[in-house]
């Protein structure tokens, strides 16, 4: 009998260094120049050319405020890019058959050291031949006010198969 294990993969990024506020829809992001924008890269398989189930997706951010914490995290087989950088309207170009779908996290509980949110998910996915990893994009949902160089960190929570 095969024994499942979930799988824990991670991916952070530090934003620009200025705290302009967000807009709803506007991507959060690494980089103010798309061309230089980052996605996120996280392992959700133990084995190449893995499939499962995302279970949960947790955001945790450096700095402790909850004000319109919200957030929409795009989740992608191939490595998207974008058509403006960090604080730009959310547009990802020509992957609609490389989406695998959204999950809206809400930071809800704040700590000394920051915030973080936590929120469910039933995403099934097949990762690309060869490879382990997804790549997710953050699109504010709140007109969220940052700091400046704010750090983020995506954790996904995986059952593969």
């Amino acid at each position: 009998m095969k024994t499942r294990t979930a799988k824990i993969g991670r991916a952070s990024f530090i934003r620009p260094a200025d705290a302009v506020a967000y807009a709803v829809g506007d991507l959060v992001a690494n980089h103010a120049a798309a061309a230089n924008v980052v996605p996120l890269e996280v392992e959700l398989s133990h084995v190449a050319s893995g499939t499962g189930l995302l279970t949960a997706l947790r955001l945790n951010k450096s700095s402790p405020s909850l004000v319109n914490a919200q957030f929409r995290v795009h989740l992608f087989r191939m490595r998207p890019t974008v058509a403006g950088g960090d604080n730009a309207a959310f547009a990802a170009n020509g992957f609609a058959s490389q989406y695998l779908g959204s999950v809206d996290v809400t930071m809800d509980v704040t700590h000394s050291d920051g915030a973080s949110g936590r929120a469910l998910a039933a995403l099934r996915f097949d990762c690309r031949p060869g490879e382990k990893t997804f790549f997710a994009l953050i699109e504010a949902r709140g007109a969220y006010q940052p700091v400046n160089a704010e750090q983020f960190r995506l954790t996904a929570e995986s059952d593969p198969d």
